[in-house]
């Protein structure tokens, strides 16, 4: 990956049913990625040392076990959303070598791409981004927006 100072992300919309997704770790970041995932119909596999109970409820496949050395081959995409930002940069490193697309949740800089913040209109999917800049700012912008066209 080059080293760019500054990241600017295409918005693309993917049909992501086709392709195999990981996500490495299980705790509530990780839980948020995999409810999007999930209602786009994504193949998803979960593996962390601690995975939430409502990561259950989902489905997706549910390895409850430490991330080792060859777990992301085979996946498309690869999110890292673990709570250790080394481990999170070694997930991204070992995953590109497989060719997938990474995310590394607590660091855009590090990402090959960001997942903004959506939501459904009908037919439309609306989806906001800072550009990776403020998580926050972009899920208050999408409720502002949800509202408006809701009202």
């Amino acid at each position: 990956m080059k080293n760019i100072k500054r990241r600017r992300y295409l918005p693309l919309c993917i049909a992501v049913q086709q392709f195999a997704v990981l996500i490495v770790g299980g705790g509530t970041v990780a839980l948020r990625k995999a409810k999007m995932l999930v209602d786009f119909g994504a193949d998803v596999t979960v593996i962390g040392t601690f995975v939430c109970d409502d990561m259950q409820n989902l489905p997706v496949r549910v390895r409850e076990r430490p991330y080792r050395r060859g777990d992301t081959e085979g996946y498309r995409f690869v999110y890292a959303a673990t709570s250790n930002s080394q481990l999170n940069a070694r997930i991204a490193r070992e995953a590109r070598t497989c060719g997938a697309l990474v995310n590394v949740c607590d660091n855009p800089m590090l990402s090959d791409f960001i997942s903004p913040a959506v939501f459904h209109h009908g037919q439309c999917i609306v989806a906001v981004s800072s550009n990776g800049k403020n998580v926050r700012a972009s899920i208050m912008l999408r409720q502002k927006l949800r509202k408006g066209l809701n009202a």
